[in-house]
């Protein structure tokens, strides 16, 4: 396989792009949208974990209560 220069210098200047978008620090803007996403994840984990625990209680008293 032959390489054609034209060709060659096009992915040079795609990957220095790239690694030129990688190396740029984030914005502010970007910044806030990644501290929202966390918060939110982190809102609705506790909210599943919330969810969790009541339907384990409800399946104990359920276990307690046809138990006896």
């Amino acid at each position: 396989m032959t390489w054609r220069r034209p060709s060659a210098c096009r992915i040079e200047t795609r990957l220095d792009a790239c690694l030129e978008f990688l190396s740029t620090p984030p914005t502010s803007v970007e910044t806030s949208l990644d501290a929202a996403r966390k918060s939110a994840r982190a809102t609705m984990r506790r909210r599943i974990s919330e969810r969790e625990a009541v339907r384990t209680l409800e399946a104990e008293d359920e276990f307690e209560r046809d138990r006896r």
